[in-house]
């Protein structure tokens, strides 16, 4: 599929562009085809465009068993974007991104990212031998910013939110001299990418769709290109319905989830600077709210919830992902698990219900926020200390457990 030039906002009202397929006469993916390649037919690109590609998708589907314990029945899902080159789901969208960019004749691409959409544009920019910048918030982690330098990225901090370097970069590619990667509502090229999420979990399930998707959100788009993605799949009977989505946001930025508990039909822009651990998704959406009220739409579409969940739970969320399945996610990708433990708990997601949660980071992109204490006892290189040190762990877990 082609669109022309590297497409933004629709160039007549100025509004969101969606790329949607009528898949009825599809024949479906090609199993043999490695990651997210195997959709290739659908990522708007030209039919002989070479990929730029890191190995991103085809993502693994876990089956949280000892997480489904503590839900109470609820059959809990883990969609673990961790695992893909570069640490995050990003690595989709700026696959696609990036391609279109070279294909254009782009030389240099410009974005703006507190951290994980930087990394992927980063390292896919060095894949494809272009020049990459990134403007990034005062808020973005140390560990984040040494992953951008290492992969070539020019990186510019500025001293504000999400919405403060989104206008930046914006303008910065106004001139032409960029393609601007941002990975918002921007360009319908990166809710593309993020669509192969929702085919993958589809196909992954032989058609049987989760009750429920949780999704951590800044704007949405991921939110967005999941919930169609499974609405092409069930038009054309590929699977069984269409999910609830759960929009998942931070209580110390949480612009989308406080317009759906006060009823609004608008998203309006937070006010207040984010003050929040999981950082990845502090956005305020100041400058382009609607990013913000058609995800909030499709959330009602889908009968879904949007929802705010605290750092304290978040915290929990990242400790519990960690002991319990073994997967270590910064603090935004574990706050679809934070969230899921609020809807039980409410009963609004109930016994029995299958629920998705999309892991969208790795831990090792924020190692510090879970808070833990690394401080600990040094033993000499002694059997009887070692024995001493293995009873008083054992003694302490035994604690911990009662």
């Amino acid at each position: 599929m082609a669109l022309a030039g590297f497409p933004y906002h629709c160039p007549f009202c100025g509004g969101i562009l969606l790329i949607e397929h009528n898949l009825t006469r599809w024949t479906g993916p090609d199993p043999t085809v490695p990651g997210m390649e195997r959709y290739r037919e659908l990522l708007p690109l030209e039919a002989g465009s070479r990929l730029i590609s890191l190995g991103e998708g085809a993502t693994p589907l876990i089956v949280a068993d000892r997480l489904a314990e503590e839900m109470d029945g609820v059959d809990v899902l883990l969609k673990n974007e961790t695992v893909n080159p570069t640490g995050s789901f990003k690595d989709r969208a700026l696959a696609v991104m990036t391609t279109r960019a070279r294909d254009e004749g782009y030389e240099r691409v410009i974005s703006s990212s507190s951290g994980n959409a930087g990394v992927a544009s980063a390292a896919y920019a060095a894949r494809a031998g272009i020049d990459a910048t990134v403007v990034a918030p005062e808020s973005t982690r140390q560990t984040k910013l040494a992953q951008l330098t290492v992969h070539g990225a020019r990186v510019v901090r500025v001293r504000g939110s999400a919405s403060d370097t989104y206008r930046l970069a914006k303008v910065a590619a106004e001139t032409g001299e960029w393609a601007n990667l941002t990975t918002t509502f921007l360009s319908p090229l990166a809710t593309a990418g993020f669509k192969t999420i929702g085919y993958e979990l589809a196909d992954q399930l032989d058609g049987r769709a989760p009750d429920w998707v949780i999704a951590p959100i800044s704007a949405g788009p991921i939110l967005v290109a999941v919930a169609s993605a499974f609405r092409e799949y069930h038009a054309a009977g590929r699977v069984d319905r269409v999910p609830r989505m759960v929009c998942a946001q931070a209580a110390g930025c949480a612009p989308i989830a406080r317009a759906f508990e006060e009823g609004a039909e608008s998203v309006t822009a937070w006010d207040a600077p984010p003050d929040t651990i999981a950082t990845a998704i502090a956005d305020p959406l100041r400058g382009y709210e609607d990013d913000g009220t058609l995800t909030l739409r499709v959330v009602r579409e889908t009968e879904g919830v949007a929802l705010a969940v605290t750092d304290e739970a978040i915290r929990e969320a990242v400790r519990r992902l960690a002991v319990l399945e073994g997967v270590f996610a910064e603090p935004s990708g574990a706050v679809p698990v934070a969230a899921l433990s609020i809807l039980r708990a409410r009963g609004t997601i109930r016994a029995g219900s299958r629920v998705a949660c999309l892991i969208t980071g790795h831990g090792l992109k924020d190692p510090m926020a879970a808070d833990q204490d690394v401080d600990m006892p040094l033993i000499e290189p002694d059997t009887e200390q070692l024995f001493k040190a293995l009873a008083t762990q054992r003694r302490t877990r035994e604690e911990e457990n009662v």
